[in-house]
């Protein structure tokens, strides 16, 4: 009778654990093997979401959502926006690192596909800063954001005591002639044990030519879009980039918004 009796508390523990295991692995069923073990933060209260055709489309459907309750509701209508020209590759941010699958490198013309917070926001406007709850950067003509890989610098904001002068400084320089940069908000693709080489610069930012022309891998919207997303923007949001059949394997097990699937 001990026998069995020792021999049921040790089935009744096995099961215990086995349980415990399940529950506290992150593992939901059916998800993607590069999924297991990610999910959206329950406190963050806020998603940008854009949604590409596929891997190689330059154009994006943005939505922004919020999240009350535990659950996940869409803000205002949904945006046009355009990517990188070639489409999407794996970035480096909140998600796991996919084993397979091209992957986002300097001067390859994707945008970052992934989840990555939004920590702050730059821009030509110094009266910005009382319109956005994130930080918010003025810039002037000192302003550089350094995506030569080669630089100890590499992928972050630098504010030099002078003028750009050299060749390589102006090739680095945010306030230029051209009005993409005027309201953009940084990415953060990259931006922890940054890789060189992986990929810089990345932004939501102004689109060139009313949406006709594609980005190097930032995203760009119209300018009344980049300024309502300034002004709701708070910190802790998120921006998920993927192609639609990416993004509707992992929105369960990664907790995501949910969006219609492709009819």
């Amino acid at each position: 009778m001990r026998r069995r009796t020792g021999a049921l508390r040790f089935v009744v523990r096995f099961i215990l654990a086995a349980l415990v295991l399940v529950l506290f692995s992150g593992r939901s069923i059916g998800a993607p093997k590069n999924s297991v073990g990610y999910r959206i933060s329950p406190t963050t209260l806020q998603a940008l979401v854009g949604i590409a055709d596929d891997w190689n489309s330059s154009a994006l459907v943005l939505q922004r959502y919020e999240r009350t309750a535990g659950a996940w509701h869409s803000v205002g209508p949904p945006w046009a926006a355009r990517i990188g020209q070639a489409g999407l590759a794996w970035g480096r941010g909140l998600h796991p690192t996919p084993t397979k699958g091209r992957r986002k490198q300097e001067g390859d013309e994707r945008a970052p596909a992934g989840v990555f917070t939004l920590p702050e926001a730059y821009g030509f406007e110094p009266q910005w800063a009382d319109k956005t709850s994130l930080p918010y950067i003025a810039l002037g003509t000192q302003d550089l954001f350094i995506s030569d890989p080669q630089s100890q610098d590499y992928n972050r904001h630098v504010r030099h005591d002078h003028d750009p002068a050299t060749p390589w400084e102006l090739s680095q320089q945010m306030v230029q002639r051209d009005p993409a940069p005027a309201l953009q908000i940084l990415v953060a693709h990259n931006t922890e044990a940054t890789v060189p080489g992986a990929g810089s610069a990345i932004f939501l930012h102004v689109w060139r030519r009313d949406g006709a022309s594609a980005t190097s891998g930032c995203t760009a919207m119209s300018r009344s879009h980049i300024e309502t997303l300034v002004a709701w923007l708070k910190l802790g949001a998120v921006y998920v980039i993927l192609p639609r059949e990416e993004y509707m394997a992992r929105q369960v097990s990664w907790r995501l918004p949910a969006i219609a699937p492709m009819r």
